[in-house]
């Protein structure tokens, strides 16, 4: 605890703190895999984990440690974002698979009866909250341009290890559910052509509609209009289908009209 607060105040008086002490200080049993719930001074450590993030880019490893101990305090709304495990999620696809298979079981495997240990447990549940605040597109650089040979290749490796683990359609659910937070295309379109050419492949029912249902969920608490904000979004998205018609994403455009069609 002391050597956090010594390194915050440091940061605070524009002075340069050593890169390995401040990770000892963060991480200072490396073979452990406890994950921080709420360390004592946790907006010093915050403080920390943004400033190895901008000044030790290249220690991956370590940075992947930390972030993974530390994520329930990663929240975009007070700009820590998990870089490093995001960036192990949308650059190597086994990754993605075991963070997949930590968290739901394997349809291929019959329910378990025994309980998981408490370990087993945290780990899971910390796997999930990293699905949960997953945003970087697959196939996405440091600008967040889309390459899309690099997605559609990453998705094709995810489908095979997962179909052959038992956790193709979850796997699909998650997938869909980071491509809604896609940016628009740089020619216009609401959404980049790259990931719908991806969402509107004919084996994705599974990713397009977990697509549209966290399209429809990231609109955020709205009160109540007496059904004129209902009749707006409805709109809002018949105009969307219309245009990804148009590009000839008609798989997507479908997904998109039934989800309307069924509220």
């Amino acid at each position: 605890i002391a050597a956090i607060e010594c390194l915050s105040w440091m940061l605070h008086v524009k002075k340069t703190i050593p890169i390995d002490q401040a990770f000892q200080a963060l991480v200072y049993d490396q073979n452990s895999t406890e994950v921080i719930k709420e360390p004592l001074d946790h907006f010093s450590c915050i403080e920390i984990i943004k400033w190895l993030q901008s000044n030790a880019k290249q220690e991956n490893e370590r940075l992947f440690i930390v972030e993974w101990r530390y994520l329930p305090l990663f929240d975009r709304n007070n700009g820590l974002v998990p870089l490093t495990l995001e960036k192990y999620l949308v650059e190597k696809p086994d990754f993605f698979c075991q963070v997949i298979q930590l968290v739901f079981h394997s349809k291929n495997e019959e329910t378990s009866v025994a309980e998981s240990s408490e370990e087993k447990k945290r780990i899971a549940e910390n796997a999930y909250n990293l699905l949960y605040k997953w945003r970087k597109i697959p196939g996405s650089d440091a600008n967040g341009e889309i390459d899309g040979e690099t997605l559609k290749n990453w998705v094709k490796e995810v489908k095979k290890r997962c179909e052959e683990s038992g956790h193709l359609q979850i796997a699909l659910d998650q997938i869909g559910k980071v491509l809604a937070h896609a940016p628009e295309d740089p020619e216009g379109l609401w959404i980049h052509k790259k990931v719908a050419n991806v969402l509107n492949e004919k084996d994705h029912d599974a990713m397009r509609a977990a697509f549209t249902c966290e399209l429809f969920n990231e609109r955020g608490v709205h009160g109540w209009t007496a059904g004129a904000g209902e009749i707006a979004l409805v709109k809002e998205y018949r105009k969307k289908a219309e245009m990804v018609d148009h590009e000839g994403y008609f798989r997507l455009a479908g997904a998109l009209r039934e989800f309307w069609q069924n509220r």
